[in-house]
């Protein structure tokens, strides 16, 4: 094996690993789609992703989906992620989900692939099968710190809020 040949594997071993544990922008809210919601039976569906707990551990998450009847996920998550090449608009994670029951996988399954468009601001994730969720990023909510302040000044009436 020659040189160029060796810094070939070795540039693209590096771009495995980066891709793999460092994932820019995927943190926050992402809502799913109402046409998505709509075709699916739901009234809406929320992805949050959170932090990685360290390197080589998942993402914390949150997912959320009601239909008519209620609240049919409400779950704290962890959301694992292998990169897998693609060479194209989009890059793409192998991604098993933990803390669904086994009726919930049955509706967000917990092995699936995540497709994410980092200039849409778009996740689709599908299994086998099908596209299970499409996702966009609510920027706005997750434009926040998600840390409530330690203390709030508190007003005696309302004419005090004026000078909050």
């Amino acid at each position: 094996m020659n040189t160029i040949q060796l810094a070939i594997i070795i540039v693209f071993v590096l771009i495995l690993l980066y891709k793999t544990f460092f994932i820019p922008n995927l943190q926050g809210m992402w809502e799913c789609s109402s046409e998505f919601c709509q075709n699916s039976g739901l009234k809406s569906m929320l992805l949050f992703f959170g932090d990685r707990e360290s390197l080589f551990n998942g993402y914390s998450g949150y997912i959320i989906a009601e239909d008519d009847s209620g609240l049919i996920l409400n779950n704290k998550i962890t959301i694992y992620m292998w990169y897998i090449p693609t060479f194209k608009k989009y890059d793409r994670w192998s991604v098993t989900i933990s803390g669904l029951d086994e009726d919930e996988k049955k509706m967000f399954p917990s092995s699936q692939s995540l497709y994410y468009y980092p200039d849409l601001g778009k996740i689709v994730m599908a299994d086998d099968k099908k596209v299970t969720a499409l996702f966009y990023k609510n920027n706005p909510a997750s434009d926040c710190d998600c840390e409530m302040p330690s203390s709030l000044p508190v007003a005696q009436n309302i004419k005090d809020y004026d000078e909050l």
